[in-house]
């Protein structure tokens, strides 16, 4: 017992010694809207955190179920969770800019109320951009459906190279383009909000615009998120007007020139991946049949981006290649 106590006792010095504790205080981010059936394992999870010194802020979106009494009841008994209501406005992108202006910690993560997390999800994370002098630690994670499992295990790693950061996340399905597992320095986000008009990629755009400005992200291979896919949300399996707004704004960033070179050039590879996933969802839908027929030129014109990309995935290729050959997508 003496040995064991003893080895905390080290562990929590040399911590202390390298800058780590547990004073800075971690805002948690929750947009909810209508999920009853998992907001409550989502919280569990969240407040068994090996770190303790963090603020929980949830926003019901407008729910027409019991979710918000749910949150309330688990508000009344800790004083760390901060609930709000707010009237439903179709705009994921507005709850979270919403959510940003709540932050008070200094270092800030997006949950989705589905979801569930492991209990060193904070004290991993934070750790991760206290010992290496990080502004964003990213994790891996499992991701769970009615069907199966799937882990994404991270390698440990440490870049301060916009273009490197982009094109893993881009390119890496291990890390993946949302925002859950993921922890930010507040002071990084400054004026950058997500763009009102967005459903659907909200998160990779706000992403791309956030590393732009070179700043170090480390990688820690532990897997701490656990994300659920839900087949129900924001017509996943179809084309809408949305998504077709989603590909409008990574077609301006590839031609703006406020972006690097080689950033755009990761973009228009990923319009090519974006377009055929994109005829593949409005092939059978009359109503975008023009708009299917000009992804097709789209497609010709960034299929050298596409081709010429090395960091993209035997598995992202094959996946490619299936859809054009399935939608009889023709490159000349």
């Amino acid at each position: 017992m003496g040995k064991i106590c003893y080895t905390l006792i080290t562990i929590i010095y040399n911590l202390e010694k390298c800058g780590v504790t547990m004073n800075d205080l971690i805002t948690i981010l929750v947009p909810l809207y209508n999920n009853h059936k998992y907001i409550k394992k989502c919280i569990k999870s969240i407040l068994k955190q090996t770190y303790k010194n963090f603020e929980l802020i949830i926003v019901d979106d407008g729910s027409t179920d019991d979710s918000y009494d749910i949150v309330n009841e688990f508000a009344k008994k800790d004083s760390r969770i901060r609930l709000f209501k707010k009237r439903n406005e179709k705009s994921v992108s507005k709850t979270r800019n919403f959510l940003l202006h709540k932050i008070h910690g200094k270092y800030f993560v997006f949950i989705d109320s589905d979801d569930h997390v492991s209990e060193t999800y904070l004290e991993v994370l934070h750790k991760a951009i206290k010992l290496n002098n990080a502004d964003i630690s990213i994790c891996g994670y499992t991701v769970q459906n009615m069907y199966l499992e799937n882990s994404r295990r991270l390698k440990k790693f440490s870049s301060s190279n916009s273009e490197e950061t982009i094109a893993k996340i881009v390119f890496n399905q291990n890390i993946s383009c949302n925002l859950w597992n993921k922890m930010f320095k507040t002071s990084i986000i400054k004026d950058l909000k997500f763009d009102p008009n967005l459903n659907y990629g909200e998160d990779f755009i706000f992403l791309i615009n956030l590393l732009q400005h070179n700043y170090k992200v480390n990688y820690v291979s532990n897997k701490l998120y656990r994300y659920r896919i839900n087949f129900k949300g924001l017509s996943k399996g179809y084309l809408t007007d949305n998504k077709i707004y989603f590909l409008d704004l990574l077609k301006k960033i590839s031609n703006d020139e406020a972006y690097s070179e080689e950033t755009r050039k990761i973009i228009k590879s990923w319009i090519y991946v974006t377009s055929l996933f994109f005829i593949f969802l409005g092939n059978k839908q009359p109503q975008y049949t023009d708009y299917v027929n000009s992804l097709r030129n789209e497609v010709k014109q960034t299929y050298d981006s596409f081709d010429n990309e090395s960091r993209i995935s035997s598995l992202y290729r094959f996946y490619m290649f299936y859809i054009k050959i399935h939608c009889r997508v023709k490159l000349k």
